[in-house]
């Protein structure tokens, strides 16, 4: 591929293009989990896999945990909708039975999607190891190349986050 990305401008509507590519959508999750808000990015990529089920059992077990880990208050990795989703989403699974519908989590995905793009998106856009990417792949280096130093970039802000918030405790003593 010999895309060329010159002006960060061009990736403010490519939210698409990133959840598209394996590898910077790896980078755009560590970005998030980074930031202590990967529950989205997971709960779209979940949404996904479960629209892609075939078997109206096995569709219906992937909801109830993605109401679980999701959509239930109080969950594990609560996703921020309003009250009235959450409502239609749970009235619906009750109504259900054994079966639960492809488009269950639509309106959650879409309010979901639309907070991606305008909030976590803009700010993973400016964020280092984009930048990395970004030179990387303009450079037409390979695939290996680049997922190792997004795991390299990974691990080292990691690192300062930890030392950063053990400096912090400490000095709270």
């Amino acid at each position: 591929m010999s895309y060329m990305v010159t002006n960060l401008q061009e990736y403010t509507a490519g939210l698409s293009f990133t959840l598209g590519c394996p590898q910077l959508c790896v980078i755009f999750l560590q970005y998030l989990v980074e930031n202590f808000c990967e529950e989205s990015l997971l709960f779209y990529m979940d949404v996904t896999v479960f629209r892609g089920q075939k078997d109206a059992l096995q569709r219906r077990s992937k909801a109830d945990v993605i109401y679980r880990t999701y959509i239930k208050p109080g969950s594990r990795h609560q996703i921020n909708i309003d009250s009235d989703v959450r409502s239609v989403i749970e009235s619906r699974l009750k109504e259900s039975g054994t079966e639960a519908q492809r488009d269950l989590f639509d309106d959650a995905m879409c309010v979901v999607y639309s907070l991606l793009k305008t909030d976590s998106y803009p700010k993973f856009l400016k964020h280092t190891s984009f930048q990395a990417w970004l030179t990387a792949f303009n450079s037409n280096l390979p695939i290996s190349f680049l997922l190792a130093t997004t795991f390299h970039l990974f691990v080292l802000t990691s690192s300062v986050k930890r030392r950063k918030t053990k400096c912090q405790s400490d000095s709270e003593r």
